[in-house]
């Protein structure tokens, strides 16, 4: 009988084994039992996922009413939403969304993210989510060698999304030189951090072809002010680079006008004028964060680049959306009035999430960074690594990680998100402060 390893995996799919931070702990996670008030007191709390669960009973409403459609059977917001029809579900469906769920997402985008020129279906492609979508998407933008530039803390799986199949160079902008980097009045220092890297990776070689963010930001909590994002759009139409803004939780926003913090802006609302073009712009969400509905996998682009657009169709097969997403998301999406009623009470229920969270964290002495955007707030655990001495390659961030989960918490560290923003911090706290034992549980 043969070797197994006669039979290698090619060099590319070797190169994706490499240890991945984000992927390594989920792996982790799963060998604990899940928290459950139920069945499972004693479970793990998942707080380092970003799951929207705040509009579950809505969105269970909705699946019932979707399946018994008699008003009697079921009440709740959305009254005419028709039955499903099996025979839809079960056929292939179109590649890249039906003309409803194409005219449903232009009519959703149109009134919620406030485009300067009105979107149309023929702009948008429906995918099995955002991850698969960005890898297509940087696959028909870069070739193998070329470079996606995006400033960190950032989402901790742009990396992997955008080069796992794609043989590209990753180029983070590192931000600790700027105060706010989502403010007005910091647009000149990010937009000199973005061309400071980009010097960079010309200088070894990587022609860097996209600057790629998520606005709101995820980890951060924040929005981009417009001033930032058409300082950025700019700079990528002079540099001939692609802008892409991950959008996907453009609606978990509440209000903090007290701290002077922006509030969503997007990409889609900028103005075509001197110095910005809308043909390398492109928006990407989906239903997974803001209405709470990851596993429909179901994630769209929005561009006016037609032969962007056609490249990207062209590899529709891989990133199929499957008929019953389709069906259930466009018929969702269907009743306008409704879904502005869904996203304004998950709003509410947002902000009250936000204010439960924070007020929590201020009565225990933990230092957090004041945001309004996401499911998510970057909190301030770096007093305690002092008890956490690196051992081998786990640093203390990780070390302090895997103490929480033992102790039935697993919070996302902040490598995963910035691992040499982190690093740095390490270091300046090595070198001001003696390490004391953590105890052995």
């Amino acid at each position: 009988m043969a070797n197994p390893s006669e039979f290698p995996p090619s060099s590319r799919g070797l190169r994706n084994l490499k240890p991945t931070l984000m992927f390594d702990l989920q792996r982790i996670v799963e060998t604990f039992p899940a928290y459950d008030e139920g069945t499972c007191p004693n479970g793990l709390i998942d707080i380092g996922s970003s799951i929207n669960v705040l509009m579950q009973p809505e969105a269970l409403s909705y699946s019932r009413r979707y399946l018994l459609p008699s008003a009697e059977q079921c009440k709740c917001l959305f009254q005419h939403v028709p039955s499903i029809l099996i025979k839809v579900a079960l056929q292939y469906g179109s590649t890249a969304g039906s003309p409803k769920l194409l005219a449903g997402i232009a009519q959703y985008v149109n009134d919620h993210f406030h485009p300067s020129v009105e979107i149309s279906p023929s702009q948008i492609m429906a995918t099995n989510g955002v991850s698969a979508l960005i890898s297509t998407l940087v696959f028909n933008i870069c070739d193998a060698g070329e470079g996606i530039m995006y400033p960190v803390p950032e989402y901790g799986m742009f990396a992997h999304d955008a080069k796992a199949q794609n043989q590209v160079e990753i180029v983070e902008v590192m931000m600790a030189k700027v105060g706010d980097r989502f403010h007005a009045d910091q647009s000149e220092l990010v937009l000199e951090e973005f061309r400071s890297a980009h010097r960079e990776a010309a200088e070894n070689g990587i022609k860097v072809r996209a600057i790629l963010l998520s606005n709101p930001c995820n980890p951060l909590g924040r929005s981009y002010s417009r001033k930032t994002l058409v300082a950025i759009a700019k700079y990528c139409a002079q540099e001939g680079m692609h802008f892409i803004s991950d959008e996907i939780y453009a609606m978990s926003s509440i209000s903090r006008s007290a701290a002077n913090l922006d509030s969503f802006t997007s990409v889609l609302s900028l103005e075509e004028d001197e110095g910005v073009s809308l043909q390398n712009i492109h928006c990407l969400s989906g239903a997974s964060k803001d209405f709470g509905m990851g596993g429909l996998r179901l994630g769209w682009l929005v561009t006016r680049n037609d032969a962007l657009k056609l490249t990207v169709r062209k590899l529709g097969a891989f990133t199929w959306v499957n008929a019953f997403a389709d069906n259930f998301f466009g018929n969702f999406l269907a009743d306008r009035v409704q879904v502005s009623k869904f996203l304004a009470l998950y709003q509410r229920r947002l902000k009250a999430a936000h204010v439960h969270a924070t007020t929590f964290l201020s009565m225990h002495v933990i230092d957090y960074d004041v945001s309004n955007s996401g499911v998510f707030i970057w909190i301030d655990l770096s007093v305690w690594l002092r008890f956490f001495p690196e051992i081998g390659r786990d640093s203390p961030e990780l070390l302090l990680t895997y103490y929480l989960m033992r102790k039935g918490v697993y919070v996302e560290p902040g490598e995963v998100s910035a691992p040499k923003y982190v690093e740095d911090t390490l270091t300046a706290i090595r070198h001001s402060r003696a390490p004391l034992q953590a105890d052995s549980d």
